[in-house]
């Protein structure tokens, strides 16, 4: 029963490539301030979501933001929320954008008429953006 359990979670997740869905992520949200003045309402925010039972992480080091999404989006987090100025005047969150690209399912079109017209040559494939 244990090695079947354990085949599982390994088959899992190489289909998955590690994107858990937000509920079996071990992080299911990052917090990223863009300067040591958002910290205190990023410590606010990160307690108001730690109550409603979200295992969350801010990355309170002093670093640019481009790199703390980087790093956030190779830890396969499905929510970054970025905190600013406005954020911090009008008391909310920013969304980080996606930043993940997934390969359809097949990378055959469904349509004859998208066939190549070259024999041996093979459609372009087009990368859909991941919705989180």
């Amino acid at each position: 029963m244990l090695g079947s359990l354990e085949r599982f979670f390994g088959v899992y997740l190489e289909h998955v490539a590690g994107r858990f869905p937000t509920w079996l992520a071990p992080v299911q949200v990052a917090i990223l301030p863009i300067t040591a003045a958002h910290h205190a309402w990023a410590g606010e925010v990160e307690a108001a979501l730690v109550a409603r039972g979200l295992r969350v992480h801010t990355d309170l080091r002093n670093e640019k933001l481009g790199l703390k999404i980087r790093e956030a989006t190779l830890l396969r987090v499905p929510t970054m929320l970025v905190l600013g100025d406005k954020e911090v005047e009008g008391r909310g969150s920013r969304r980080a954008p996606a930043t993940v690209r997934r390969a359809p399912s097949s990378p055959w079109p469904a349509s004859s008429s998208a066939w190549p017209k070259r024999p041996g040559s093979r459609p372009e494939v087009v990368m859909a953006r991941s919705r989180m």
